[in-house]
């Protein structure tokens, strides 16, 4: 780029012609040196928009596995969680069962112990999730927390 620009000076002091039969050999070359300029800077362009295309499509691959096995996790923990809880009310039902009582009462008992102790499970999740949610939040709008003595709703 340095030897065409310095090519084109020593042509414009000679003060020749250039090949229209015009007078100034300075503006042809001047003119090639920008259209030189425009081809690279096009191809840049296209080696740009290539690369955001990539790149785009890689992130979509990233999101596409993540989202997959974040479904994978969730259906992992319904699954067990779902295992627990029959286990669970199996186990109520075979100690209500060895203290003599009738079938229907063991289903019963075993039900209503394992409500009792999964829905204040879930309530204290609720709370603890709820928690760190208005943390984050208050963090993020920089919010003085509010005094502890202060009932949140």
């Amino acid at each position: 780029m340095v030897a065409q620009e310095e090519t084109r000076r020593a042509e414009s002091s000679e003060g020749g012609v250039d090949g229209n039969g015009a007078g100034d050999p300075g503006i042809g070359a001047l003119f090639e040196h920008a259209r030189s300029e425009l081809s690279s800077l096009f191809v840049s362009l296209r080696r740009v928009a290539f690369l955001e295309w990539q790149s785009l499509q890689l992130r979509a691959i990233d999101a596409f596995f993540r989202v997959g096995f974040f479904i994978c996790a969730v259906a992992f923990g319904l699954a067990a969680s779902i295992s627990a809880a029959r286990l669970l009310v199996s186990g109520f039902r075979g100690a209500f069962q060895s203290l003599g009582a009738s079938p229907w009462v063991c289903d019963l008992g075993g039900s209503a112990v394992a409500l009792m102790l999964i829905f204040p499970g879930g309530i204290l999740v609720r709370a603890i999730l709820r928690k760190q949610l208005v943390k984050k939040v208050e963090r993020r709008l920089e919010i003085p927390p509010k005094p502890a003595g202060e009932v949140q709703r």
